[in-house]
């Protein structure tokens, strides 16, 4: 048998990443040997924060930090894509209501609630969804607040021999953006894709992956299982259900 099934290629930064391969160790029970290939570099951006906020939209904890940099205030109440951004919002002190878990049902429970009064979402210049202007169309009031930039970064030569290699990838990818590192050279071994929701997937449809799942939850929870999944359907030869 193959002792090494598959390389866990991931593309989130570094302390992220490190943290998510040590959980699909735990809980596998043995160990998979991991390329730790930050994706995105996140540069500052300086914008105008508008007066009269009352309400925010954070679509990652990225945002989050932005808006404490940036001393958004606190009394605005927040709206948080999933739990991780929630914690990370309540621990700076906004009080918030979290959405379904990706940016749509976060988006719906919005138009939902019509929310009164200037709603900014504190976001990156790399946006999926278009959040503030369809809000906008409802006839809601909304900006855009672009905190910081995503920047791709180039592929490190850890991942370039891994994508020459012969041994299976499994690519869990938390964002479309960060997953472009892996297009920066051709793929030689079987590459299998674990996408956090269905936007992440359609992104990467053409790029001629063996596999492209979907996790059952647009979180780290639903990801890290199909990862697992995935990796002991190719020690176990078995197919991915």
């Amino acid at each position: 048998m193959q002792t090494m099934p598959a390389k866990l290629i991931i593309t989130r930064p570094s302390s992220s990443g490190k943290d998510f391969a040590r959980k699909v160790n735990s809980q596998l029970g043995y160990d998979v040997p991991a390329v730790l290939a930050p994706g995105l570099a996140i540069r500052e951006c300086d914008p105008k924060i508008p007066d009269g906020i009352q309400h925010v939209i954070f679509t990652s904890v990225h945002g989050v930090a932005q808006a404490r940099r940036l001393r958004v205030p606190t009394t605005a109440h927040a709206w948080c894509v999933g739990e991780k951004t929630r914690r990370a919002a309540d621990e700076i002190g906004f009080e918030s209501t979290v959405g379904g878990g990706d940016a749509q049902q976060l988006l719906q429970t919005i138009l939902n609630a019509k929310p009164v009064g200037l709603i900014a979402h504190i976001a990156g210049r790399h946006t999926r969804g278009d959040i503030a202007y369809v809000l906008q169309c409802a006839g809601l009031t909304a900006v855009e607040v672009t905190a910081y930039d995503q920047v791709v970064l180039p592929a490190p030569e850890e991942l370039i021999a891994a994508l020459h290699g012969n041994i299976p990838l499994v690519a869990p990818l938390f964002s479309a953006r960060s997953g472009l590192i892996l297009t920066a050279t051709e793929w030689h071994p079987p590459v299998h894709v674990i996408a956090i929701s269905r936007q992440v997937a359609d992104f990467v449809t053409d790029w001629g992956a063996d596999t492209v799942q979907i996790a059952e939850m647009p979180n780290e929870m639903a990801m890290l299982d199909a990862t697992c999944r995935t990796v002991d359907w190719l020690k176990d030869g078995m197919s991915v259900t």
